[in-house]
């Protein structure tokens, strides 16, 4: 028990109470015997008060009147340990919800502040919101609303199959997963009961509970261990259903997420996108909802379809991103990415969505819901590709007088005219023509162990392996060290150079 309280007095902002029983019980003629004499039992809760900050102290099974006599004793003489709190908390020793104590109190008046790290959780481990040299990655493919294998897996109620999903995202690298059961003619509180209680026992990470309902996400709370993200909520339908998620997200102990919709609509423009999160940002604290569990989504729009209106989405959306990080201090902003490439052909998408990704991390965004598998560090996109990519999301078209001379979406569908996905993902490289030793290095980089075997063959030909891994191979690691240092390669794709090398 020592070990467990010596962490929770270091780590949490809350009132800690220790009841033991009177040691283990032992079976003494088929009875249970505790052996803890009273003194025993007071100088052991002596020190988890006065050495590790314990505040309130008791005895439960195997405790008698004088066990509990002599803890009464001690409470009169004892002054626990000053023990901290989260930063900007407001939270005090007596507990939350009262006043501070008076300075003649026994407790401490404040205590010091901790180092919180503000996460999500599974029953299993904690996943920090934000991610050291990367953005947090939050699996979309759990979406009846959006993937057909979902959808059809949850129609045919393969709770398993559901399950199979949720782990390959896991291998993928993700480090949170969406579900989302949202399904016209289907029994959706039910469904994300089923689904939930099943994901929490078979896969490691915590979950975002993504519905326009609160009753569903309400559903998937009430047997979700750990700690989720609730996905989401906004003012479409007024303030009533906006404070109901920020209810249950403060009752559940939850992160919540807010898209920039209001009254009138879906927001635009950046200036509305920003002025609808200014607005939840006030209304959540004032709720009572820390900065820090404050989610939001500016919601990326196509750019893709060609219509006027559609061509400054992903400028306006950049735009929002970075007034919501300079203007709302300690939120987070996520996106849902792969809206804004809606319609074009798979090897297209894959491209502009990993520019877009780039620069709305570079923006401020620290979250986004992808599909891992279809993204693609910068340093493995066509330089020129990525030029048309940004012309597109930036809108740079140029006319001579009415007339459109160069339009980006026209140029990026006709540089993957007739591209497979497949081919989307390769390298940049053209590794053939590369001398061997460089073809090992781009290997590495590229993660991409298909082809490696008959390399090292060549290479065993005329080196020694260990110069081979000493020399060429560790040039490549470097190289992917150096990308994910800058923030041009994300872990998923350092994982996967590390498993090639």
């Amino acid at each position: 028990m020592a070990d467990h309280i010596r962490y929770l007095s270091a780590n949490s902002p809350f009132v800690i109470s220790c009841i033991p029983n009177a040691g283990i019980p032992e079976n003494v003629g088929g009875h249970a015997h505790y052996k803890l004499t009273p003194m025993e039992l007071r100088m052991a809760l002596m020190h988890f008060v006065e050495d590790l900050g314990v505040q309130v102290i008791g005895g439960c099974c195997g405790t008698r009147p004088d066990h509990i006599q002599q803890l009464a004793e001690l409470s009169t003489t004892l002054t626990p340990k000053e023990r901290p709190v989260r930063q900007g908390s407001g939270e005090w020793a007596v507990g939350s919800g009262e006043k501070a104590p008076t300075p003649d109190s026994r407790l401490p008046t404040p205590r010091p502040a901790l180092s919180y790290t503000p996460s999500a959780a599974s029953i299993y481990s904690a996943q920090p919101y934000d991610q050291d040299n990367s953005f947090l990655i939050i699996g979309e493919r759990l979406n009846a609303s959006g993937s057909k294998k979902c959808r059809d897996l949850l129609n045919a109620e393969d709770w398993d199959g559901l399950v199979s999903l949720a782990k390959e995202q896991v291998r993928e690298g993700a480090h949170i997963l969406d579900v989302n059961v949202d399904y016209v003619g289907r029994d959706g509180v039910r469904d994300m009961r089923e689904v939930v209680s099943r994901l929490v026992t078979n896969v490691t990470l915590p979950l975002m509970l993504d519905s326009t309902e609160w009753e569903k996400m309400e559903a998937g709370l009430k047997v979700a261990g750990g700690k989720c993200l609730l996905n989401s909520t906004n003012y479409e339908d007024g303030e009533e259903r906006f404070l109901k998620v920020l209810a249950l997200a403060k009752q559940y102990g939850a992160g919540v997420v807010v898209g920039t919709i209001d009254e009138e609509g879906m927001a635009r423009t950046a200036e509305k996108k920003f002025a609808i999160a200014q607005r939840a940002y006030r209304h959540a604290l004032e709720f009572g909802i820390p900065a820090y569990e404050i989610f939001f989504d500016p919601l990326a729009l196509p750019i893709s379809t060609g219509i006027e209106e559609d061509r400054a989405n992903g400028r306006a959306t950049i735009e929002a991103i970075r007034q919501m990080r300079a203007q709302l201090p300690g939120c987070h902003i996520l996106l849902g990415v792969s809206n804004i490439s809606f319609g074009l052909s798979p090897a297209t998408r894959i491209v502009l969505n990993s520019m877009f990704l780039h620069e709305a991390t570079e923006a401020g965004m620290d979250g986004a819901i992808v599909s891992a598998s279809k993204i693609l560090p910068l340093a493995k996109i066509d330089p020129a590709h990525q030029a048309v990519c940004l012309d597109l999301i930036y809108d740079r078209r140029r006319f001579d007088g009415d007339v459109c001379i160069y339009d980006p979406l026209t140029e990026l569908t006709k540089l993957f005219e007739g591209v497979s996905a497949k081919d989307a993902r390769a390298s940049r490289a053209a590794t053939a023509d590369l001398p061997l030793e460089e073809r090992l290095k781009q290997h590495i980089i590229d993660g991409e162990r298909m082809g490696m075997d008959d390399l090292l063959k060549q290479a065993m030909t005329q080196y020694p392996p260990l110069h081979i891994i000493n020399t060429f191979l560790l040039d490549g690691m470097k190289v992917v060290g150096e990308l994910f240092g800058s923030g041009q390669m994300q872990l998923p794709f350092v994982l996967q150079s590390a498993e090639t090398m």
